[in-house]
């Protein structure tokens, strides 16, 4: 049974055309295969969710290295982090410089890499056209 399910991820992972939706499947399977239930549950819910879940949710996935997944579930819970800064007692995290600075070039890379997909998509899509 797992050699079947493993060619039909296989087969399915082929059948995908570009480099974004290869590297979101990927994510999406890492993060199915390692998260708690909890965190796929409340990751998949669409519900509003509590600083600890929400932090879970994240930690998992910087921990996993989906960037792609990560990036879109900060923006769905973008309220989340403004009420955060909003509170009174908001105090920096105490985190080492490099730590911080090597976060922000990854998320700024990931950016541009996604940016630069889009572009070539467009691209691609215009030359056929032709």
């Amino acid at each position: 049974m797992s050699c079947i399910l493993a060619q039909e991820l296989l087969r399915q992972f082929n059948n995908l055309t570009t480099t974004d939706e290869r590297i979101c499947y990927m994510e999406n399977l890492r993060f199915m295969m390692s998260a708690n239930d909890f965190d796929y549950a409340n990751y998949y819910s669409g519900k509003e969710l509590t600083e600890s879940e929400f932090y879970s949710i994240v930690d998992k996935l910087y921990q996993l290295d989906n960037l792609h997944m990560l990036s879109d579930f900060v923006k769905k819970n973008k309220k989340f982090l403004f009420h955060e800064l909003d509170e009174d007692d908001f105090e920096m995290p105490t985190m080492n410089e490099d730590a911080l600075l090597t976060r922000i070039y990854r998320i700024i890379q990931h950016g541009r890499l996604q940016q630069e997909g889009e572009e070539l998509d467009s691209e691609s899509t215009q030359v056929k056209s032709l």
